[in-house]
C-alpha cells in the first residue's frame, strides 16, 4: 500500500508519516490542480489520486486497528 503514496514511506512508518505523506502526494496529483493539463494527463492523475486515496484510506484503518 504505502508504494501507492510515492514510495514516501519505509516499512515501519507512523501515523503521522503516512498522513505526511499523503498530504504531499494529493498536493502532486489532485485533478483540481492540474486544469492545463490535457484530458488524458488529467484523467491519468485523476486515477492515480484515487488509487493513493484508497491505500491512504486502508492503512489508516489497519491503525485505528491496532
Amino acid at each position: 500500500g504505502f508504494n501507492a503514496l510515492g514510495g514516501r514511506l519505509t516499512a515501519d512508518f507512523t501515523a503521522s508519516q503516512l498522513r505526511a505523506a499523503y498530504r504531499q502526494l494529493a498536493r502532486v496529483l489532485h485533478p483540481d490542480r492540474h486544469h492545463a493539463s490535457s484530458a488524458a494527463e488529467r484523467a491519468r492523475r485523476s486515477r492515480d489520486f484515487a488509487v493513493a486515496t484508497d491505500h491512504y484510506k486502508a492503512l489508516l484503518a489497519f491503525f485505528a486497528r491496532h
